[in-house]
């Protein structure tokens, strides 16, 4: 389909009306990359990676030095689309792009009531029917947030109107643990792991 391309193995860019955040032009707004399986499976895992400062989502997809778009500045990847396939099972891994390459851990429109549901649910409809050429089976939504991500999770989960199975903090607990905590408890079946260096330097 016209807005699910292929850019890389496994990996698309999914167009989306109304990114969060404002980005330049030839951003991607939104990757997702399927792991092997992914296309049939029964029950598939939807994670969404949560970028902290001065990320680009392709260079987050891919590994070693890439383009962040056409014209757009090269940074070093970190591979978490290989990463994902290395984990050895059938997942869904969506790479929204938050603030492009700033500082800035502004979730832009995913604060706003029902952004959130508005925004991942139908896109990763579209982008697996793209992709996989099938409509998506059912599967638990997983936030995983780096650093400065932690603001997008936390305005997710104050929401409450997008359902969360599994929230995953790297280093991104910060001031927000008393929210995160509200939010475990009002989900008592969810799940809440937050991940940091024993020094408390950032990861």
């Amino acid at each position: 389909q016209g807005d699910v391309v292929e850019v890389s193995e496994r990996t698309w860019v999914v167009a989306v009306a109304r990114p969060p955040v404002t980005l330049p032009e030839h951003a991607p707004a939104l990757l997702l990359h399927l792991t092997p399986g992914a296309e049939q499976a029964d029950l598939l895992p939807r994670v969404v990676f949560l970028h902290g400062y001065s990320a680009c989502v392709r260079a987050l997809s891919a590994a070693g030095p890439t383009s962040c778009g056409e014209g757009l500045p090269t940074r070093e990847g970190w591979g978490l689309a290989e990463a994902a396939d290395d984990s050895e099972r059938a997942l869904a891994l969506l790479l929204p792009q938050l603030a492009f390459l700033r500082r800035d851990g502004n979730a832009g429109r995913l604060s706003e009531p029902g952004e959130a549901r508005r925004y991942f649910e139908p896109a990763f409809a579209r982008g697996y029917l793209g992709a996989a050429l099938r409509e998506p089976p059912a599967g638990p939504w997983i936030l995983v947030a780096h650093s400065g991500g932690f603001t997008a999770a936390a305005a997710i989960a104050a929401r409450g109107d997008m359902d969360i199975d599994a929230i995953v903090l790297l280093d991104a607990l910060y001031g927000a643990a008393p929210l995160f905590a509200r939010w475990l408890g009002e989900h008592p079946n969810a799940q809440l792991v937050s991940l940091h260096r024993p020094t408390g330097e950032p990861a």
